[in-house]
């Protein structure tokens, strides 16, 4: 999923989404529903992009800093 995809999963009000829905999304992500009921799914879904993006933007901050290295050399 790109940024704006992610962004918008965790904008969105999944609760109000059918089911069919959240389980395309929760498969996009690589998450298991077997025997989950639809809030647990979309819990999952929230902390799995969650962390995602939290971790993009750390390594977005380790590129700027090495680049900001890179020019002081």
């Amino acid at each position: 999923m790109n940024d704006n995809n992610q962004n918008d999963i965790e904008n969105i009000e999944l609760e109000k989404k059918n089911l069919v829905f959240i389980l395309e999304i929760a498969k996009s992500y690589s998450i298991s529903t077997t025997k989950l009921k639809k809030m647990e799914i979309i819990e999952k879904i929230k902390t799995v992009a969650k962390r995602k993006r939290e971790y993009e933007e750390e390594q977005k901050q380790k590129a700027n800093v090495i680049h900001s290295i890179k020019l002081l050399n």
